[in-house]
Formats: structure tokens, C-alpha cells, sequence
């Protein structure tokens, strides 16, 4: 509010009848207008073309920031510098309301498949989740498998067989202990999860948030 009441001040102090002034208001103003009217087409090209809003939302969400633009274009004209702040309030409001929900859509690993799922596989429950000691475990990974997750040395030979059986969850699909222990031990494939938050190219993408999750069991 207080930043808003300088601003107010300062624009009605350039407007008042010189012509500088006027041209300087008018110029800032319909810069920011002209911004406001072209969000339309951004909403359309990242956010309709990238499937993270149906066709209805596009349509009233390209309709609510086109009135907004609208107004806040006539009041530049017409020199309202108080109704222009109340439009770029009300533009912000509708922004907050209507649009933030799906920013992350954005910017989302849309093949996300959270490890979270393993929480309703009812098998899965009773047994420890374990990963090997030679890996990286996030502690991310913990929190969204709601489980104790243990490092295990796969080739100690005594602490496998008395951890048996359990849930592992490894960085590579195929781990070169399994071939040491697939005459004893029924290892059983779960599935492939991937944590990570950002897609897949992003540079934010990292390898460390991908598990192989296995059951092994004593045969």
C-alpha cells in the first residue's frame, strides 16, 4: 500500500499539465498495458500448446487478462493514473487467483512417477527398505516413501541374509550383485521411479532421484 501511494503521488505530480510529464505517464503506462495485452499469447503458446490448461480455461483466462490490459490502455489515455493502479491491482488479483495455480504445470516433470505409490502397494508395508551402500539416497526419496530407509552392503553375504526379505531401492535397473545372489534370493521387480521435480533435459534434472525398486525374498 505504502509503495502504491508513492507511486500514485509521483504520477500524479508528472501529470499535471505539463507536457513532459504527460508524455512520460502515458509512455510507462501503455509499456505496461501493451505487456498485460500480450500475455494472451504466451498463456496460449506455453500453457494451451504445452497441455498444462484445457481449451475453456485458455479461452477465459486470455478474455480476463485481455479486459485488464484493456482498462488499464483507456485509463493511460485517458490520464486515471489512480484507476490505472486500481486495474494493476486488479490484474494481480486475477493472477494470484486464476493463473498461479497452474504455473507449476510450467515447468513440472510431467512423467513423473513419485515413489510415493509404494505407500499404497499393502505387500510392500511390513517389509524394511534398504539401498546399497554404494549409492546416493535424497533425503526427498524418504520423505515421499514414508518408510526407514537403511544402506545395505550387497556383498556382505551374513547382513543380506539377515535383513531378508526386504525392499531395495537402487540408482541402476541391473546391479551387479544380483547375479551373486539369484541362486538363493527371488528377486522381484516393483517398478521404475523418477522424483525428480524438473523434466527430463531440464539442468536441473538429476539422476539420483531415479529408483529401481525391487522385493527380494529368500527362495
Amino acid at each position: 500500500m505504502a509503495g502504491a501511494h508513492v507511486f500514485y503521488y509521483w504520477i500524479c505530480e508528472i501529470t499535471r499539465k505539463d507536457t513532459l510529464g504527460r508524455t512520460i505517464y502515458r509512455v510507462h503506462s501503455l509499456l505496461i498495458a501493451a505487456i498485460v495485452l500480450s500475455i494472451p499469447y504466451a498463456i496460449y503458446h506455453f500453457a494451451y500448446k504445452g497441455e498444462v490448461i484445457g481449451r475453456q480455461e485458455c479461452i477465459w483466462l486470455s478474455v480476463g487478462t485481455w479486459f485488464w490490459g484493456v482498462m488499464m490502455a483507456m485509463n493511460s489515455f485517458k490520464f486515471r493514473p489512480c484507476r490505472f493502479l486500481l486495474c494493476v491491482a486488479g490484474l494481480f488479483m486475477f493472477i494470484e487467483v486464476f493463473m498461479m495455480p497452474h504455473i507449476g504445470g510450467f515447468v513440472a516433470n510431467k512423467q513423473k512417477k513419485s515413489i510415493y505409490e509404494t505407500r499404497s502397494m499393502a505387500a510392500l508395508q511390513p517389509l524394511p527398505f534398504y539401498y546399497p551402500a554404494t549409492d546416493t539416497l535424497r533425503i526427498e526419496l524418504v520423505y515421499e516413501a514414508n518408510k526407514k530407509i537403511k544402506a545395505i552392503d550387497l556383498g556382505d553375504t551374513m547382513a543380506v541374509k539377515a535383513a531378508l526379505p526386504f525392499v531395495l531401492l537402487s540408482s541402476k535397473e541391473q546391479i551387479p550383485e544380483e547375479n551373486k545372489w539369484k541362486s538363493i534370493v527371488d528377486i522381484t521387480k516393483v517398478g521404475r521411479y523418477d522424483d525428480n521435480p524438473w523434466p527430463k533435459g531440464h539442468r536441473r534434472y538429476k539422476e539420483y532421484f531415479i529408483k529401481y525398486v525391487t522385493v527380494w525374498r529368500l527362495k
